[in-house]
């Protein structure tokens, strides 16, 4: 694997290098789901939780410090749904910059706002 990782970082911009290493934990989170607790999860699923890992990420590297402070002055946020038919994905992202921890969560609901996949990633 080191070596299919060296090859990319020559060959391929960074973007591309975060977005196979995203997919490869979702390929690898989904594989587990199905393995261990007999659930298929949709591929559709898997790319999109892939996107978030990489938005999340990108969010938290772009604010650096300025995103403790905003998380300290949490505001109220209402939930709306989606048109019928139509699921939302919603994620957040803490960080602990002492402890350096940090956490993602995501979420999606269809339009009644049933939950139909959660998942938490800790660090």
């Amino acid at each position: 694997m080191l070596d299919i990782m060296h090859v990319m970082a020559k060959k391929l911009n960074k973007l591309d290098i975060e977005i196979f290493v995203a997919l490869c934990w979702a390929i690898w989170y989904s594989w587990n789901n199905q393995l261990f607790k007999g659930k298929k999860l949709d591929p559709f699923l898997t790319v999109t939780r892939a996107e978030a890992v990489v938005e999340a990420y990108k969010r938290v590297k772009q604010q650096g410090q300025g995103l403790e402070a905003k998380h300290n002055s949490k505001t109220q946020q209402n939930w709306t749904p989606p048109l019928d038919n139509v699921f939302k994905v919603n994620v957040d992202v803490d960080v602990n910059f002492e402890k350096q921890l940090a956490g993602l969560g995501a979420v999606i609901k269809d339009s009644n706002g049933k939950v139909i996949v959660a998942a938490i990633k800790s660090t």
